[in-house]
């Protein structure tokens, strides 16, 4: 029986990569890493590593928030390990937060380099501080909605780093999920006179009520999937919204499935060389992700 419970760490890291970025956003953030029971008593033993990637909305530091009736994600971890379920592990949330809400977890022009601050700062950070099993095959990444799209593409660009992956719910089909908030974002940015208005009181605005969310979420999905460091935001949006006249709509389902033909097209030259990538499909428990591919002997 251990003697040392589970234990949340939150050390700073001060990002270069982030440093700079076009929305003036903090390049020093908080890594929230959740250490096993045990980790103490055990001093040479060595964990897989689960990177748990938020919501649009949300970001590391949030997931442990407590929720009534609800379990925090450090009790879920905990009750997991005590069911047997799954093995000793660590799991990192990092913050990918940005001043649209997210950063969908891909560089951008708009917003700054996020996925390289996960592959080149965060997950090298984290195998020189703690005791992982630093492979591929002892680390996955997962997440629901935005977080799900970041680990779906972030395993398919990066076969290299990440062994498995799990998406629920994730951000795809943009052909038809941009459409519906394109079709309003005229109305709704139309209380702020402009797009650089609406960007420039976004920290301020009350209530942030559901119009709020759909608007901020276009944004970001622009500033993500159209990246253009010729214009002076930094992205194309598929509107012009000083007119009413929808310009690019597919602009999001064009980019989108460009992102994914290039992560499996990496994907294939990984595979060719004899590796694999675990897959984990919508209604598989994640514990089941964890069994198959973390829980490997520490």
């Amino acid at each position: 029986m251990y003697l040392s419970p589970s234990r949340i760490e939150q050390p700073q890291l001060a990002s270069e990569v982030l440093r700079d970025n076009p929305l003036g956003d903090p390049h020093a953030r908080p890594l929230t890493v959740y250490l096993p029971p045990g980790h103490d008593d055990l001093p040479d033993a060595r964990y897989p590593t689960v990177y748990l990637l938020s919501t649009h909305g949300n970001t590391g530091p949030g997931l442990l928030n407590w929720r009534p009736w609800d379990m925090t994600i450090k009790e879920q971890l905990d009750a997991l390990l005590a069911a047997g379920r799954i093995a000793p592990l660590i799991v990192v949330m990092p913050d990918m937060w940005t001043r649209f809400g997210g950063s969908q977890y891909v560089n951008s022009a708009g917003m700054g380099r996020y996925e390289d601050y996960l592959i080149q700062e965060v997950i090298p950070l984290v195998d020189r501080n703690y005791r992982t099993l630093p492979h591929r095959d002892h680390r996955a990444v997962i997440g629901r909605s935005s977080g799900g799209f970041g680990a779906i593409t972030q395993a398919m660009h990066h076969p290299e780093v990440f062994g498995a992956f799990a998406c629920h719910s994730g951000d795809i089909y943009w052909e038809y999920t941009c459409l519906p908030g394109l079709s309003r974002m005229h109305q709704q940015l139309a209380p702020y006179g402009s797009l650089d208005e609406f960007i420039a009181r976004i920290p301020d605005i009350r209530p942030k009520n559901s119009a709020f969310w759909e608007l901020i979420m276009t944004v970001c999905w622009a500033a993500a999937f159209g990246s253009n460091p010729q214009q002076p935001r930094g992205f194309d949006l598929p509107i012009d919204p000083d007119t009413v006249a929808a310009e690019a709509t597919n602009l999001a389902g064009e980019l989108g499935r460009w992102v994914i033909r290039n992560a499996c097209a990496q994907l294939a030259r990984w595979r060719s060389k004899g590796h694999g990538l675990d897959l984990v499909r919508r209604g598989v428990d994640v514990a089941e992700l964890l069994r198959r591919t973390v829980g490997a002997e520490s």
